[in-house]
C-alpha cells in the first residue's frame, strides 16, 4: 500500500475447486490520476453471477469494465490493483467493448453489434464446460431502446443460464432495466453513480446495487 496515496495492491487467490464460476473483488480501484481513487467491490458467484450495469452516457461503464479486465489480466501475473481478489480460473475472457462498423459501407453499428454477439455465442457454444467471463458493453445501443430489449432477450438467455459463465452487461437505456424483471434471465441490477456538482457533470465511478434513485 502506498504511503502517499490510497492505492493498494495485493496477491490474488485462485479458487481451486468450485462447481461454478466465481469472482470476488474487494476495493478494486481506478485512479485516473486521483490521489484517493474510487474503490468498488463486487461478488459474482452462484448466488448472482450475471449483472446489468446501468449509467448515463459517459457515466463510467466502459471504464469499470476496462478496470475489471485489467484486474483479471493482472491476476494471471500474480498481483492485482485491489484489496483482495478471489476467482476461479477462466479459460477465456470474452469482451464486447468495441466493434467495427463501416458508415456508408453496408455494415451499420447495429449489424456490427449483431455480428459481435454471434461471435460471443459461438465461443460460448464451443467452450460449453469451461469457465468463461463475458463483458458486453452498451448492448445493442445502435438501435431503439424497445428493439434493443427485444434483441437482448433473444440472445442473452443461452449465455446467462450457464453456471460456468459470469456475464456483465452494460447499458445507458433505462428501459433495459426491464430485462432484470425477466424470470429466466437472472440479471442483477447495478448502477454507477453520477453527480452534478455546481452545474458540472461529475463521475465517481462508484458502484451501487439495485438503487435506482442514485442513478442521477
Amino acid at each position: 500500500k502506498s504511503e502517499d496515496t490510497d492505492y493498494c495492491f495485493s496477491l490474488p487467490q485462485l479458487i481451486q475447486k468450485n462447481e461454478s464460476a466465481c469472482l470476488d473483488i474487494k476495493d478494486m480501484w481506478y485512479s485516473a490520476g486521483m490521489k484517493n481513487p474510487t474503490k468498488n467491490s463486487i461478488l459474482l458467484d452462484e448466488q448472482g453471477r450475471n449483472i446489468l450495469l446501468v449509467s448515463p452516457v459517459a457515466g463510467g461503464k466502459t471504464v469499470f469494465l476496462s478496470t475489471l479486465l485489467t484486474v483479471l489480466h493482472m491476476a494471471n501475473l500474480g498481483i492485482v490493483s485491489a484489496e483482495s481478489v478471489r476467482y476461479t480460473y477462466f479459460s477465456k475472457i470474452v469482451d464486447h467493448l468495441t466493434h467495427e462498423y463501416i458508415v456508408g459501407g453496408g455494415l451499420s453499428q447495429h449489424l456490427a453489434e449483431r455480428k459481435s454477439m454471434e461471435f460471443i455465442e459461438t465461443i460460448v457454444e464451443k467452450n460449453y464446460e469451461e469457465n468463461l467471463i463475458v463483458f458486453i458493453d452498451e448492448i445493442f445501443r445502435g438501435t431503439r431502446p424497445d428493439l434493443a430489449i427485444k434483441e437482448a432477450f433473444l440472445v442473452l438467455p443461452n449465455i446467462l443460464k450457464r453456471k460456468n459463465i459470469i456475464t456483465i452487461v452494460t447499458t445507458h437505456f433505462p428501459e433495459m432495466i426491464e430485462l432484470t424483471k425477466k424470470e429466466n434471465l437472472s440479471l442483477n441490477l447495478y448502477y454507477l453513480i453520477v453527480d452534478f456538482i455546481s452545474g458540472q457533470f461529475y463521475r465517481r465511478f462508484l458502484l451501487v446495487k439495485d438503487d435506482e434513485k442514485n442513478w442521477w
